[in-house]
């Protein structure tokens, strides 16, 4: 049902709300981004992890940096993606990297109920 929006899974954790969802983006690879955001009740992220990383070395994986994943922390429906600052030298990772956030959280918050209770 979700695959065509490059999502992979989703991981349920019923009795907190929270759900991981794993998705594949395209960064300046394609599929270079594969990915488990994490989601709140709130519908927030609370955080990311790489399953893999293709996109170019010491350039695009700078994506990977705490200080970059930390600007998504709280990251929700409502949050202006373009509030976030690309990472130099990486602006189709950087693209990529809110793309996916921002599909990953648009879908807790459409399909919440089904994901929390199916």
């Amino acid at each position: 049902m979700y695959k065509r929006q490059g999502v992979n899974s989703i991981i349920t954790d019923k009795d907190n709300g929270r759900c991981v969802i794993e998705i594949t983006e395209d960064g300046y690879s394609k599929g270079g981004l594969h990915l488990l955001i994490g989601i709140n009740s709130e519908g927030t992220i609370e955080g990311i992890e790489f399953l893999s990383i293709g996109e170019t070395p010491g350039l695009g994986t700078k994506v990977q940096d705490d200080s970059f994943l930390s600007k998504f922390k709280g990251f929700g429906v409502d949050t202006d993606e373009n509030s976030i600052d690309n990472v130099t030298a990486a602006t189709y990772s950087s693209k990529g990297m809110k793309s996916a956030c921002k599909k990953a959280v648009k879908l807790f918050d459409e399909h919440k109920e089904e994901i929390l209770n199916g």
